[in-house]
């Protein structure tokens, strides 16, 4: 029964031109989704012109369950290639099942020159729904990175910067974002981001992450309109990422997510 009520919510909302978030990554969920100004492993989910920051070839895989609303899961995989001074991205996303799904096909590519990276990702976004007709857009998504001092990172973007239109019923989301993190040397993180969807209040989020042990990390974070509540672990080593994450929404419930990434080779501060 969630699952069949779940469908006609996003059914309905998809024909006004609204979509799931596509945000990836426990460790961004952990910290609220204040994840545009971040430059890790799952950042080709996140903010497209910060793949560049990336100085080895890299997998991600995400998997993220809603407990209380059955079909409502998604999934996601992605890799990295440095190219000169830029960075090659590729991935799939998928949200739902059988009865309502939304899925796509992603490439796109972030250059870096100097304390400055830019990047775009174009999205092949497919709709279905059980009953009703398969539905297909084409979507571009843009964004940059500053790091202004070794410390202080600056991350902004636009998702759908071509208003893409579902057929005739309407256009996907225009969502504006902007984001301002604090890196402390081999410290704390800190970070902080403003999202503007359309018709939309503003939506503000937050989050910290602390060293405990050597490469293990507690994270936590929030957001505002909607409210929402997170926690999470990660680990790393010279390879490897492992990331979990939960988020508490007080209409839906928890959300928990574990991620996963492998570099094929070391980075610089490894």
């Amino acid at each position: 029964m969630h699952s069949i009520l779940l469908a006609l919510l996003l059914f309905s909302m998809a024909t006004f031109g609204q979509s799931v978030n596509t945000r990836l990554g426990a460790r961004a969920a952990a910290l609220g989704y204040a994840s545009f100004a971040l430059t890790d492993e799952a950042t080709f989910f996140n903010n497209p012109g910060a793949s560049a920051w990336n100085s080895v070839a890299n997998g991600f895989f995400s998997y993220e369950v809603a407990a209380s609303l059955p079909g409502a899961n998604r999934t996601a995989a992605g890799i990295l290639i440095p190219v000169g001074s830029g960075c090659l991205g590729a991935g799939l996303f998928r949200f739902g099942d059988d009865l309502y799904s939304e899925q796509f096909l992603a490439a796109g590519f972030s250059h870096r020159l100097g304390n400055t990276s830019l990047g775009a990702r174009v999205q092949y976004v497919q709709y279905n729904a059980h009953g009703y007709e398969t539905r297909i857009a084409v979507t571009l998504d843009v964004g940059g990175l500053i790091k202004i001092t070794p410390e202080w990172s600056i991350g902004a973007g636009i998702s759908n910067v071509t208003q893409t239109f579902i057929a005739s019923e309407g256009p996907l989301p225009m969502i504006f974002s902007a984001a301002l993190a604090w890196q402390a040397p081999r410290g704390p993180l800190i970070t902080s981001e403003v999202e503007k969807q359309l018709g939309n209040p503003l939506r503000i989020k937050g989050g910290i992450e602390v060293p405990l042990y050597q490469k293990l990390f507690m994270r936590t974070g929030f957001g505002l309109n909607p409210v929402t509540l997170s926690l999470g672990l990660g680990a790393k080593t010279r390879r490897s990422s492992f990331d979990f994450s939960t988020t508490y929404h007080p209409s839906i419930g928890f959300f928990n997510q574990a991620s996963a990434a492998y570099r094929f080779g070391k980075t610089p501060s490894s």
